[in-house]
């Protein structure tokens, strides 16, 4: 792995296995010497994979796609609309505040909540599966309460 200063922080080459190319990992110092112990430890942690989101996604609508072939477009269309909200780079950045943020931004937009819920419920299941698959140490959005869905007056049908 290479270290490179790129506007004024040292940042340093990683290979991305899912996405099979090398991205740059911010080593978040201005100092070469630290630079170079933060490029050392990495090595050694054996942290040299960046899980994007985007890579993230692709993993997870191709199992989507295998498993649960009925939800799949929905899948599609929900966590391309989240991405697209949210703009997060890496998954460890999937926080519960960005999932409540999404469920005001969509309640905004006219949304009935029994909508806002499935497209949780999704975000929430992608969640769960970054958590199983090793992407996440705690799922955050675990927390994250649906929308009470209000009652409806039910229609008597005669004979």
């Amino acid at each position: 792995m290479a270290i490179v200063l790129r506007n004024k922080i040292y940042h340093a080459a990683i290979w991305n296995e899912e996405l099979g190319k090398c991205e740059w990992q911010s080593l978040k110092t201005k100092d070469w010497k630290e630079a170079q112990i933060k490029h050392a430890e990495l090595l050694k942690n054996g942290n040299t994979n960046i899980s994007t989101w985007d890579a993230f996604c692709k993993k997870y609508l191709a199992y989507s796609k295998t498993n649960k072939e009925a939800s799949y477009k929905l899948d599609q269309m929900v966590i391309e609309g989240f991405s697209l909200f949210s703009r997060l780079l890496e998954v460890k950045s999937l926080k519960a505040e960005t999932a409540e943020s999404y469920k005001t931004h969509l309640s905004k937009k006219g949304y009935k909540p029994r909508t806002i819920n499935r497209y949780l419920g999704i975000i929430k299941n992608v969640s769960r599966k970054a958590l199983e698959w090793g992407y996440l140490k705690q799922d955050g959005l675990a927390l994250v309460k649906l929308l009470p869905i209000p009652e409806t007056a039910k229609q008597a049908f005669s004979q």
